[in-house]
């Protein structure tokens, strides 16, 4: 069974969107997600990962991307500290595989 947390959201302002010459709003949505393993007669398993979805809005039109990452750890603190990194650094799906890899392999 799996499920995901909404964790929080970054909008790229101005500055963001003129340094990677972009015209449209940018909206990045963050969520925690979880995987449930059942066993018969053994303990069940958690483990959390990590989804980015990207809104760009252009006129009435929204563009959604979207990138997850499953299996990172099996405690919730170190997905939240890893969830918090990526919305101050505003991170995109595009990155996220590349950057969970970086911060994992430290």
């Amino acid at each position: 069974m799996s499920s995901r947390v909404y964790c929080g959201n970054a909008f790229l302002d101005r500055g963001d969107l003129k340094e990677n010459n972009l015209i449209n709003r940018i909206e990045l949505e963050y969520y925690r997600t979880r995987k449930r393993k059942n066993y018969f007669l053994r303990e069940d398993t958690e483990t959390y990962g990590i989804e980015i979805v990207k809104k760009e809005y252009n006129g009435k039109k929204v563009n959604i991307e979207r990138e997850k990452v499953d299996k990172i750890s099996d405690k919730i603190t170190t997905i939240d500290l890893i969830l918090n990194k990526l919305k101050e650094f505003k991170v995109t799906p595009i990155t996220l595989k590349d950057i969970v890899h970086d911060i994992m392999n430290k």
